[in-house]
């Protein structure tokens, strides 16, 4: 089917192939850019201000424990009161923080972590308030030893779920990243392999068309040249029907009707030279004298008036002779009868003269008494 379009339609398909080829390597890097992209922003928008804000979140808890602390070793009223106020900014701090982490939390694990966490914080902002209360209330020894007891378990166990969480996201932001740059690897691979893949495209399109077209071209001259030295058995195998496909086949035709007319007139004359020496050796042995050679009937036009002509020479010929041989036959008779009147009249004058002389004695002999 490729083979029977046109020059110009097979340059074109090809074009067309080698811009499907470019649009289709266009269409996967860019999809592999938007994958590369997403990823990015995954990594830039939720898993580095996740680490962040966990960040910020630990730092928060550690300084309202230390505020924590300062309250309960507050002694004048001044220091409770500046205690407090601090206190109560850091606790702020914290709460700010994590809802700006909540907003960053993924399901699946990150969501299960985060749930414990926010179970252990509540019981911490409970437990804080009752040290909060038992030391505004003169029971300060009481409430440095929920502090330093149950208070720094829920701290120690908060900080470890901040721990996780952070751990969490770092281990799956460097995962990312990771993706990241496995995409952005992928994109300069994909860049080498499309270019090496464009020009390998376009050399064997090239060539592929290179040898479509030139090949036939390169046949015809062959048998062009082969034909000018007087070869004209040679057959182009071109299967195309294009241009060149069509010049070849008209070439072809015109080397088979060379050949045909050459061994038609090859034949003529062999013809020809076979009647030329029938007609030959005719006419030696006419010349010979014998006339009843017949040439047989030719449908040549020229070869069968020869021999037609021929023929009928020789019955005029014959014919003549005929009538000679009669003539002459006849002449014979006529002197056979004329030789016989003369033997005829020479007998009789031979016996007149006898008797003449038989006269002429007895007139002697009777003159001579």
């Amino acid at each position: 089917m490729f083979s029977n379009l046109r020059i110009r339609a097979k340059i074109l398909l090809g074009f067309c192939l080698v811009l499907l080829s470019v649009g289709g390597i266009f269409l996967y890097v860019n999809s592999v850019s938007r994958a590369m992209s997403s990823t990015s922003e995954d990594v830039v928008n939720n898993w580095m201000p996740s680490i962040r804000e966990l960040g910020v979140l630990s730092q928060s808890f550690t300084l309202y424990r230390v505020r924590e602390f300062r309250l309960l070793l507050s002694k004048t009223p001044d220091e409770v009161s500046s205690a407090n106020k601090q206190l109560s900014e850091a606790k702020q701090n914290a709460i700010d923080a994590e809802k700006k982490y909540s907003l960053l939390v993924t399901p699946g694990e990150e969501e299960r972590i985060y749930k414990e966490y926010q179970k252990l914080v509540e019981e911490y902002w409970v437990l804080s308030q009752k040290i909060m209360s038992l030391a505004q209330s003169g029971s300060a020894d009481e409430a440095r030893i929920l502090a330093f007891g149950i208070g720094k378990e829920k701290y120690d166990a908060i900080s470890a779920k901040i721990k996780e969480l952070t751990a969490y996201n770092a281990t799956n932001g460097d995962k990312r990243g990771q993706e990241v740059i496995s995409l952005a690897h992928k994109i300069f691979q994909t860049f080498i392999l499309s270019g090496v893949t464009i020009i390998v495209l376009i050399l064997g399109v090239g060539f592929l068309l290179g040898t479509m077209i030139s090949n036939p071209i390169v046949q015809v001259q062959v048998a062009a040249e082969k034909a000018s030295k007087g070869d004209l058995k040679q057959t182009l195998t071109i299967n195309s029907s294009d241009e060149i496909g069509q010049l070849a086949k008209s070439f072809q035709i015109m080397i088979n009707n060379l050949r045909t007319m050459i061994e038609r007139e090859e034949k003529e004359r062999q013809y020809l030279t076979e009647r030329s020496a029938e007609l030959s050796d005719a006419m030696d042995v006419l010349s010979r004298g014998d006339l009843t050679t017949e040439l047989p009937k030719e449908d040549h036009e020229i070869m069968g008036l020869l021999f037609n002509r021929y023929n009928h020479a020789v019955a005029n010929m014959s014919e003549a002779i005929r009538r000679v041989t009669d003539v002459v036959a006849s002449g014979v008779s006529a002197t056979s009868q004329i030789t016989a009147s003369t033997e005829e009249l020479s007998s009789g004058s031979r016996s007149q003269l006898s008797e003449v002389n038989s006269i002429a004695a007895a007139v002697y002999s009777s003159w001579g008494k």
